[in-house]
């Protein structure tokens, strides 16, 4: 159990910390639906173009952390009410980090015709 503990606590980091230092979900999903002129929630280096690669390695760091963390959560042995409101809250984050990667992968290399 404890061992289990640890590594949840692991893979959660792994979303928790690029968010809290440079909120890469947060602004992409900031930006994406304000419909004026792109306003970030929260400035930093990876909303230039010069760094879209690294936009894209932090998000899929993220989504690799909330899989293994949902992963983990739906194993434990925790009260199954608790158990499904942790899996439809990291389900949840799941799917807007999977959005933001899908979104900055196809684009990054600009829009053409």
């Amino acid at each position: 159990m404890i061992k289990q503990k640890v590594w949840l606590s692991v893979f959660t980091t792994m979303f928790v910390v690029p968010e809290i230092l440079w909120s890469p979900v947060s602004n992409f999903l900031y930006s994406f639906f304000k419909d004026s002129e792109p306003i970030v929630f929260r400035p930093n280096f990876l909303i230039t173009s010069d760094f879209r690669n690294w936009l894209i390695f932090v998000v899929f760091i993220q989504l690799i952390g909330l899989i293994c963390s949902l992963v983990l959560i739906i194993r434990s042995n925790i009260n199954l009410a608790n158990k499904i409101l942790i899996s439809l809250l990291f389900t949840f984050f799941l799917l807007l980090t999977a959005f933001v990667l899908f979104i900055t992968f196809s684009l990054r290399n600009g829009v053409s015709f």
